[in-house]
């Protein structure tokens, strides 16, 4: 959904920017396609990711700014299509509520220190994309100085002076999300790199404007330089590494070959589960079952014990973020079913378990 929601989001301020710049009667407004397209796009992004809200704060923000002398105006406008998405929005408040009085029991809280660290992840990410994790780290915490002196000199050049809705925008769709996002990170851990890539677009027009008002081409030349570098850097990172979905297909393949009906297949962690669905689908395999994706290893022995399965295959893939318990995992598999395989495949950027049980 993240690529999605980025584009939800930089469409509702792409149109709520036509309409802020609009000088007719707040009546006519309602002849326009923008205040239209405006809440079309907003009301998807709000359903799309609960982020979006974030963006939503920084557009109520910005309107009332620059609403202030023409409240019977622009307000008035603003007013009426808040009131069109709340609407539309009302059928999943119910599930909202829920979702953020339960929360996600599996995220760990954090201190300042470590929700600081992912921020710097997340700007390193933004140019770097996330294969950097399997290059040069001595290269890689070069670039990570120079990127935090470019991101704050930026963000203090941007501050904005007089008030220029356009610039002031701009600024606050970048440091509110991350202020937002820095907060809830403390209490439960979340992916700087997909979450709030929401705001990536204005990072980099935050960047640019911020550089801009350097005045001395000796000076922003090199800035320019050092980030075209960086961004090659990362390209080449990111393609010199073969996908994960298309190094499942040996994989796949094996367990086509060995599948008898009735198997079943659970993986660990569960989004490479969707993966093999996905070639399951492409390749119209015999795989009868579908792929058991549970979100935790307690989960996946709340279905072995509830299914039962005669045979079953177990996937462990050693690229996920902790692997540390995977040996205590395969214990216990072994103390309760016999096992009648074992296959290693090793792909990028790690290895890949496969076990066959059975009664």
């Amino acid at each position: 959904m993240s690529a999605m929601n980025l584009f939800l989001n930089a469409g509702s301020v792409y149109f709520l920017l036509k309409i802020l710049d609009n000088k007719q009667h707040w009546k006519l407004f309602f002849r326009q396609s923008d205040i239209y397209f405006y809440i079309l796009f907003r009301t998807l992004a709000l359903y799309t990711h609960y982020f979006s809200f974030f963006i939503f704060i920084v557009e109520i923000i910005i309107v009332l700014l620059v609403s202030r002398n023409d409240v019977i105006g622009k307000l008035k406008v603003f007013i009426i299509a808040l009131a069109a998405i709340l609407l539309l929005y009302l059928p999943w408040v119910p599930a909202f509520l829920e979702h953020i009085t339960r929360g996600q029991s599996w995220r760990s809280m954090q201190d300042i220190t470590s929700s600081g660290y992912q921020l710097i992840n997340f700007i390193k990410d933004v140019n770097l994309g996330l294969y950097y994790h399997y290059t040069n780290l001595n290269i890689v915490n070069y670039i990570t100085i120079a990127l935090i002196i470019i991101y704050a000199m930026s963000v203090l050049l941007s501050f904005p002076g007089k008030l220029d809705s356009g610039v002031l925008l701009i600024f606050l769709l970048v440091i509110i999300p991350l202020l937002l996002g820095l907060i809830i990170s403390i209490r439960q851990k979340v992916e700087f790199y997909r979450y709030l890539s929401i705001i990536i677009p204005f990072i980099l027009i935050l960047v640019l404007y911020g550089i801009s008002k350097i005045k001395k081409v000796y000076i922003t030349a090199p800035i320019l330089t050092i980030l075209l570098f960086i961004n090659i850097y990362g390209l080449a990172s990111h393609y010199k590494s073969d996908f994960k979905n298309d190094d499942y297909r040996p994989l796949i393949m094996h367990i086509e070959k060995n599948f008898t009906e009735g198997d079943r297949i659970y993986i660990e962690p569960h989004y490479n589960g969707w993966v093999i669905d996905y070639y399951k689908r492409q390749w119209d395999l015999k795989l009868s079952n579908p792929v058991f994706i549970r979100y935790g290893w307690n989960e996946i022995n709340d279905s072995l014990k509830i299914q039962k399965p005669e045979n079953f295959w177990m996937i462990f893939d050693y690229s996920s973020v902790d692997t540390l318990k995977f040996s205590e995992n395969i214990k216990e598999l072994k103390s309760s079913f016999n096992l009648l395989e074992k296959s290693i495949f090793y792909l990028k950027p790690a290895k890949v378990e496969l076990y066959r049980f059975g009664k």
